[in-house]
């Protein structure tokens, strides 16, 4: 059974260039964890300072995993909180399509 985790990182002030470099590919990778349902969330701070994800998953070593994929993730460490709940709006999801 998959539960939520949020993972939260302090990021470097200012921003690396390496981790800079690795923005556009991050964001690829983020969006394909968001896609499959193993990113429940992803929020960045207005100042950079802070990023939050929800992640799905099995177990602590799951979410270490999945967040491994990230391009960021080798200069960043995580902050894994197990979670009673996530509760979301699909408001920005695209309707389902109707047949009619």
């Amino acid at each position: 059974m998959k539960y939520p985790y949020m993972v939260e990182f302090d990021l470097p002030n200012p921003l690396t260039e390496e981790i800079v470099n690795l923005i556009p590919s991050n964001r690829l990778v983020t969006n394909k964890l968001l896609n499959k349902g193993k990113f429940q969330s992803y929020t960045l701070a207005n100042d950079h300072s802070k990023l939050w994800i929800v992640v799905l998953a099995e177990s602590e070593l799951d979410v270490l995993n999945i967040i491994s994929e990230l391009p960021i993730s080798d200069f960043l460490l995580p902050n894994i909180i197990p979670l009673a709940f996530h509760n979301t709006t699909s408001a920005w999801r695209m309707p389902a399509m109707s047949l009619n």
